[in-house]
């Protein structure tokens, strides 16, 4: 074999290499987000107000589709923020002035399996007669689990649940609902927004590598030679 054939043959070997090298997988990530508002009805005097049923806190969200590739983690966020404004009954049907507080507080639960953490908010504030008042809370929860330490740092049942075939629900068991304590209050009104999100960190499945035609290596190959022949001729 002369060295031009060597070289030649070496060309369209790497030419066919590059063609055929197969993508490199990147990691991906999923995020499902559900957000939902509570408000209460405007409320005058004395009393309970509730802005956000016990049960109210739950969502549905769907598990990850195992044929997009490998979970690598999942992770599970609450963001919460509330806020409560009233003013107070003037006089001198009120000299005593006017007051709201709530809280609300549980741990969390994937597809009913506790995620190992809880939460609480809330707050109040009070003003003198025909004054006003207002106060607000948040309240920021998020934990991940990596598929690798399931059994290790939690339950497997959870990794089964989030790779399942069906649906499942995050919830925020609360127990009581979230409500309001007032007292000599005029329109008040409690507001709550929630943020729920799940997301799915993985890596992609492999994709198959295109396969080039004969005639695309034959292309590269004769273009290489086609550079060969003129550099020995020069």
């Amino acid at each position: 074999m002369t060295s031009t054939h060597a070289l030649v043959r070496q060309c369209a070997l790497a030419a066919a290499a590059a063609c055929l090298a197969l993508p490199q997988a990147q990691a991906d990530t999923i995020s499902q987000l559900t957000h939902l508002d509570f408000q209460t009805a405007k409320f005058t005097g004395t009393g309970t107000v509730t802005v956000a049923a016990a049960d109210a806190f739950q969502v549905s969200v769907n598990p990850f589709d195992t044929s997009l590739g490998t979970l690598t983690s999942f992770s599970m966020a609450w963001s919460l923020v509330a806020s409560t404004n009233f003013t107070v009954a003037p006089p001198p049907g009120n000299r005593g002035g006017g007051s709201a507080s709530g809280s609300v507080g549980g741990g969390f639960l994937v597809g009913g399996k506790s995620a190992g953490m809880g939460g609480s908010g809330g707050g109040g504030t009070g003003a003198g007669p025909g004054g006003s008042g207002s106060y607000n809370w948040v309240m920021d929860r998020s934990r991940t689990w990596l598929a690798a330490q399931a059994g290790v740092t939690y339950d497997p049942a959870l990794l089964a649940l989030v790779t399942g075939s069906t649906p499942f629900d995050l919830r925020w068991d609360t127990v009581q609902p979230y409500a309001l304590f007032a007292s000599n209050v005029v329109d008040l009104v409690g507001t709550l927004a929630v943020d729920v999100t799940m997301q799915y960190d993985y890596t992609p499945a492999s994709v198959p590598p295109a396969v080039p035609e004969p005639g695309s290596l034959a292309l590269v190959a004769a273009a290489g030679l086609a550079g060969l022949v003129r550099r020995r001729r020069a």
